[in-house]
């Protein structure tokens, strides 16, 4: 049980953008998240993210298939 250490993605990406302006690059955790359906883990970066929804993310996993992600 975890569930109860996730946050919202807007917040996680807050935090993230925190982070990178005041921790050295080394520091600076990997923002994941797990995709519906076997679809993997993939960072939340501009190269995976293909859309973004009012209550959706479309994300490409690693073998370039899509993947609807619920936003919070």
């Amino acid at each position: 049980g975890t569930r109860h250490l996730r946050v919202p993605l807007s917040a996680g990406l807050r935090i993230m953008q925190a982070l990178r302006g005041f921790t050295s690059g080394l520091a600076v955790p990997h923002y994941m998240i797990d995709l519906p359906g076997g679809g993997g883990k993939v960072p939340l970066l501009p190269e995976y993210i293909k859309e973004i929804g009012k209550d959706r993310l479309v994300v490409r996993n690693y073998e370039g298939k899509l993947y609807e992600y619920p936003l919070e």
